[in-house]
């Protein structure tokens, strides 16, 4: 295992859990529905038990996801914890896609991607629910990127962001959030400021020391804390 992933790994056990809701109540068990191969699903399901039904202490509600890396990294990663997630437990999740630069959720969940965050930031009076796609009858929700446009500044605005995320914690019991690549954009530091925190996903053998040396020092800064780390 590399010194990279060594780094990452000091940040989980120097910062604990971000307090929030009560721990997950897990629900009758129903079969995920995205395809996934024995070994990937295992691990997945480790981390959605020690993230969201805890020992001890509160899970947390709003998670981002975000990779050290690579555009589409961590889509996937959200995408599933999401659905493993909301096929074992009661209460409402809905997985949020945040990486504006490369939206790929819906296609996870063949949803179409008309509507999504960015119109709920460009219409601060737009409701919630109208972006807010199911993904099936039960408790698994959908919020996509919607149509894209990075040349407009107010995309990104910190104010609207914050207002978005609230109503989304206020609406679901647990929120997952795509975002873009820590060391690229400023995008996961912003969310992951307005989330319980946030877990990364680390390209095994590949991610640079420089590059893991990095992402720490700006969630340091940020007062990011960091919930867990994923090896790709």
């Amino acid at each position: 295992m590399s010194k990279n992933y060594e780094l990452v790994q000091s940040l989980v056990r120097e910062r604990g859990l971000a307090p929030s809701a009560p721990p997950a109540v897990p629900a009758q068990v129903r079969l995920p529905r995205l395809p996934m191969n024995a070994a990937a699903r295992a691990e997945i399901e480790r981390l959605v038990r020690s993230l969201f039904m805890p020992a001890e202490g509160a899970a947390p509600r709003v998670v981002v996801f975000a990779s050290t890396e690579g555009e589409n990294r961590c889509t996937a990663l959200c995408a599933h914890v999401g659905d493993i997630l909301g096929a074992r437990i009661v209460g409402s999740v809905c997985v949020v896609d945040a990486n504006l630069r490369a939206p790929y959720l819906h296609q996870y969940f063949r949803k179409n991607n008309k509507s999504g965050l960015v119109d709920l930031i460009l219409d601060p009076e737009k409701p919630l629910l109208d972006s807010v796609l199911m993904v099936r009858e039960s408790n698994l929700y959908i919020l996509s990127t919607g149509p894209t446009d990075l040349q407009n500044p107010e995309l990104l605005r910190m104010e609207t962001l914050r207002r978005r995320v609230a109503e989304l914690r206020q609406q679901f019991d647990y929120v997952l959030v795509a975002a873009p690549p820590v060391p690229r954009y400023p995008d996961a530091l912003n969310l992951g400021q307005l989330a319980d925190g946030i877990v990364l996903s680390v390209k095994k053998y590949a991610t640079r020391r420089d590059v893991a040396c990095q992402v720490r020092e700006q969630l340091d800064y940020a007062g990011i804390q960091v919930l867990g780390a994923v090896l790709e």
